[in-house]
């Protein structure tokens, strides 16, 4: 073995009991069960260029060291124990080991270790001060019992293998052992030492750099009436001490700010007065137990759980003061469920501070329970009622019931009550049998409720489940949560206070497409209705079924407002019938009104053909029949169609509210068929157009006819038939929206006319009665419209069959000249209709029609007319004239020119 280090102190060696009583150097003890004692006010140091300043080691077993003083070291350890240093691999069978070690003053070491034990330290009781460079105590061997006071700023470190058992001695809050782990290892118990003071609280770092893996027992206990534990706090353990005296038991009343005083966390039978927050966590045993609000509103914001897994405690909300709440915001695991007194008021943020167990709401006849709920949740706990608690959901929050809700006993029926402005959906086949009221807020039933409800001004119903008993409505129903279908089982009775709201789209479907409200007694409406138009494109025609009610419908709604408008183009309409309530998009009336110009525009149709008539029948021909020429049947005067003719036509006026214009000409051809009778065809092209209201027609018109004329003496006689072809060629134009329709209908015309006329006077001055007979029948197919989509019309045809018979007086004189005669005449005269004067056109737009009424032709009408006729010298003829149309609600001015070649 090599030899130790040079040993040249003055201390020497302790061979028995011993105390140090003087500062001395280099203590070395060598004799088995040698009690060491240091003085205080005593320093023991190493020698000059020694190296410890206590030694146990070779022999010395069983040693007891109490230091007082100070032991220190300059250039090695404060104390040794173990064999030599000669050797470390061959350490001798008798190597020095240490029974108890307290160290009550200092031991120090600027340059390595306070203490180095590298064989065996039964107990090292720490409560001065071992201070090193590297370490305080460096445990190379056994170490049994580590006590420590040691902490603050200078905390006890130690490296090497930990020690079986560690205990810290607690002398105050802030003055308690600390001990750090210096490349130590292993494992250790923790306990408190005895003689430590405690108080509730946080003692941080009372081991570093030491995990609890590391801890084989002592992560909790109780000392001196204290339960404490260990915490994990980043890399270091705190230890947590709290009071603990005994638990809320059966019979006992306990306040909550006595909670980790003189109370446990447990709930065991007793009651809790809520006086304060708490943010414990409880436990609740087999027993139950009760919190009283106490007239206050506080909030627990631990974890309420079962004391064990076979205990299954209720937890009891009470309010003795009233006007309180408790308040529950922590993840609660407990599963004996929540009875809420009457009077009392549970309120929590979410479904998971109910724990798992029912939730019993007992209210009485007149004093309520009551849950409240202020964030969006599903509750699945079971849910029984009694007298008459009450939901009170905070306003912008949706509570779920996703269980049933069922009455507390056969013989204590429950009812809901909400409140509060939030909403309440209740989605499950719920069995309560007391009355529902809506006193505030929403309430949807999506599953279904067997009682009657009541909503009051403030509510609204809502949901597409099915209500069995009667529903009274002061407030709003709004069947479907989104578009769905109400049912109610009993009657529905809407206040004038009332508002039935539905909800629709452009689907048709009820329950899919819209909202509907289907009863299965009657119905008795009065109050309002307001219809919640969606997006899309709505088709008009389209009927919604809001209210089905299988026992009749009575009443109407006072007001009907919708939420935006389905179209410019639609106006919807309310309808009721014996059991049912519709709205139905019909067209604006624009949408009608704006085609009328098509029946309108018969008039100017029916109009132009009779002047067209006209031309053939020599109803110009003032000329003829002249009592004071020699031959008053020369074919030049007495025959004003024959030879070749044309005749320009034009008009203009109002009827039906519209302004109308004609235009176009008739040409023929006669023939001498004797010196009295001519007979001749002719063919004519006219325009018409009929416009206003945006909208207007224009008709065009060609035809055949022929003719014959028969003259004898100053008496005339002529008749004309033609058919022809009709065209109409229709623009609506809906300026607002807009939207145009373009259509064109076709068809025929004939007609038939005889006249007959006398010339009175001399070969200067004439006048000529006349009198005629006209019939005319027009045809047009129907038109539908392009270009206005949605409201693209369809028309039907019309078919005008009219007689005319009119009659007048011509008068006028000759005036000769050098290159012909002027003959300047006027007329009075005026005509009755018979037939169908007026005319209906069916238009259809989409699955809806209406007809539109039209005058085709004046009843009765005063005409007026003056002209200018020009008979040539030779076989040219001509003329001009204007006529006018008076009665029958008709303005019409005509215009004619006439040239003719007789040959």
């Amino acid at each position: 073995m090599a030899a130790a280090p040079a040993r040249a102190g003055t201390c020497g060696s302790a061979v028995g009991p011993v105390t140090i009583a003087t500062s001395c150097t280099d203590l070395s003890i060598t004799t088995p069960g040698a009690a060491v004692t240091v003085a205080a006010g005593v320093t023991v140091s190493d020698p000059s260029g020694g190296y410890n300043g206590i030694w146990n080691d070779t022999g010395a077993i069983g040693t007891s060291l109490t230091n007082y003083g100070t032991v220190t070291s300059n250039g090695g350890l404060g104390i040794y124990n173990g064999y030599n240093h000669g050797t470390y691999s061959s350490p001798p069978a008798n190597q020095g080991t240490i029974t108890t070690l307290l160290n009550m003053g200092t031991i120090s070491s600027p340059s390595l270790g306070g203490v180095e034990n590298a064989s065996t330290i039964g107990t090292l009781t720490n409560l001065g001060t071992i201070m090193a460079r590297y370490w305080s105590i460096y445990n190379a061997g056994s170490l049994t019992n580590l006590n420590n006071a040691q902490g603050g700023s200078s905390p006890l470190v130690l490296q090497g293998a930990l020690p079986t058992n560690y205990n810290v001695l607690v002398a105050s809050a802030s003055t308690y052992g600390e001990l750090v782990g210096h490349f130590a290892g292993g494992s250790m118990n923790f306990g408190i030492y005895a003689g430590s003071v405690l108080a509730p609280g946080t003692y941080a770092g009372v081991l570093q750099n030491i995990p609890l893996s590391e801890i084989s027992s002592g992560l909790s206990g109780t000392y001196g009436g204290y339960t404490w534990s260990l915490v994990t706090n980043g890399g270091n353990v705190d230890l947590v001490v709290q009071v603990a005296v005994s638990s809320i038991g059966a019979g006992s009343t306990g306040l909550v700010s006595s909670v980790g005083g003189t109370l446990l966390p447990i709930l065991d039978g007793g009651t809790l007065v809520a006086n304060q927050d708490s943010a414990s966590n409880f436990t609740i045993t087999g027993n139950g137990g009760t919190v009283d609000a106490a007239g206050g509103v506080h909030t627990f914001s631990g974890v309420l759980s079962d004391s064990s897994a076979t205990s299954h405690g209720a937890l009891i909300i009470a309010d003795s003061g009233g006007g309180g709440a408790v308040v529950l915001t922590g993840v609660n695991t407990f599963s004996g469920g929540i009875q809420v007194d009457p009077g009392a008021t549970l309120s929590v943020p979410a479904a998971t501070a109910l724990g798992t167990g029912t939730l019993n709401l007992i209210g009485s006849a007149t004093v309520p329970s009551t849950l409240a709920v202020t964030g969006t949740t599903t509750i699945t706990n079971p849910i029984t009622v009694a007298g008459d608690p009450v939901f009170a959901i905070t306003a912008g929050t949706t509570t779920t019931v996703a269980a049933a809700i069922a009455d507390a006993g056969p013989t204590t029926p429950g009812d809901v009550v909400l409140s509060g402005g939030g909403t309440l959906v209740l989605s499950a086949a719920n069995t309560y049998t007391g009355p529902t009221t809506v006193n505030a807020g929403t309430l949807q039933v999506d599953g279904s409720i067997t009682s009657p409800v009541t909503v009051a001004a403030a509510g609204i119903l809502r949901g597409h489940g099915r209500i069995a008993g009667n529903v009274s409505n002061s407030g709003t129903v709004f069947p479907g949560g989104t578009i769905g279908i109400l049912t109610v089982g009993g009657t529905y009775t809407q206040s004038s206070a009332g508002l039935l709201a539905i909800e629709v789209t452009p689907s048709a479907i009820p329950g899919v497409g819209y909202d509907q409200l289907q009863v299965t007694g009657s119905a008795s409406l009065v109050g309002s209705l307001n219809v919640i138009v969606d997006n899309g494109s709505y088709a008009i025609g389209t009927r919604y079924d809001i209210l089905h009610a299988a026992g009749g419908v009575s009443g109407t709604f006072a007001h009907v407002a919708y939420s935006a408008a389905f179209a410019p183009y639609i106006d919807p309409l309310v309808s009721y019938q014996a059991s049912d309530v519709y709205v139905q998009l019909q067209p604006l009336p624009a949408a009608f009104d704006s085609g009328r110009v098509v029946a309108a525009n018969s008039f100017v149709t029916n109009q132009s053909l009779f002047a067209a008539m006209d031309a053939p029948l020599g109803t110009d021909a003032i000329d003829g029949t002249d009592p004071g020429a020699a031959d008053p049947s020369a074919p030049d005067r007495g025959n004003p169609r024959q030879g070749a003719w044309v005749r320009g036509l034009g008009s203009f006026g109002s009827a039906n509210g519209f302004d109308f214009n004609s235009g176009g000409f008739v040409i023929g051809k006669g023939f001498a068929v004797n010196p009295a009778l001519s007979v001749g065809a002719s063919a004519n092209s006219l325009f018409t157009t009929t416009s206003g209201n945006q909208s207007s027609v224009g008709g065009t018109t060609i035809g055949l006819s022929g003719y014959g004329i028969y003259t004898r003496g100053r008496l005339r006689t002529s008749i004309d038939m033609g058919v022809g072809a009709l065209t109409d060629r229709i623009s609506r134009n809906l300026v607002s929206l807009g939207i145009a329709g373009r259509a064109t209908s076709s068809g025929m015309y004939d007609d038939a006319a005889a006249r007959v006329q006398y010339t009175l006077g001399n070969a200067r001055y004439f006048a000529i009665p006349d009198l005629e007979a006209a019939y005319l029948h027009t045809g047009t197919g129907h038109a539908t419209e392009t270009g206005a989509g949605v409201l693209n019309l369809r028309y039907d045809g019309i078919a005008t069959d009219l007689g005319r018979v009119s009659g007048g007086m011509t008068a006028g004189l000759r005036l000769p000249g050098r290159l012909g005669t002027l003959v300047p005449w006027v007329r009075l005269g005026g005509f009755d209709s018979v037939g169908n004067t007026r005319v209906a056109n069916v238009e259809t737009l989409g699955v809806v029609s209406a007809s539109e009424a039209a005058m085709a032709a004046p009843a009765a009408a005063w005409t007026t007319g003056l002209g200018v006729e020009v008979i040539g010298k030779g076989a040219w003829r001509g003329g001009i004239r204007w006529g006018g149309a008076y009665g029958g609600g008709t303005s019409a001015e005509t215009f004619a020119a006439d040239v003719r070649y007789v040959w």
